[in-house]
């Protein structure tokens, strides 16, 4: 996925396999964003930008890379067992801190 390139469907129960021995390759800048079911069974790398799976399952045997500077990203998304993840992950709650909330005075 290249620059800010989604990979986003409409179809309930729609299903992306990355094959064993394949490579699924996030290369750009910007945020690239999949919002279908993903199953793993290759290699998914993440060598630059965000890659963010939104709303969705993954899973699967494969292995996931996270280059220095890189991020993947799990909103409100399921992570199947059997899934190696070498680099940094976040979800919602450590994407965007927020800000602490506003105090009452005593």
């Amino acid at each position: 996925m290249h620059d800010s390139a989604s990979l986003v469907t409409g179809v309930a129960g729609s299903l992306f396999t990355n094959a064993a021995g394949a490579t699924f390759v996030h290369t750009g800048l910007q945020d690239g964003v999949v919002q279908w079911g993903f199953v793993n069974h290759g290699l998914v790398n993440v060598a630059a930008g965000t890659l963010e799976f939104n709303a969705t399952t993954f899973g699967g045997d494969g292995t996931v890379s996270v280059s220095s500077g890189a991020l993947l990203y799990f909103n409100s998304s399921n992570l199947g067992s059997g899934t190696t993840i070498g680099g940094p992950v976040r979800s919602p709650s450590t994407r965007s801190p927020s800000p602490a909330p506003p105090r009452s005075p005593p």
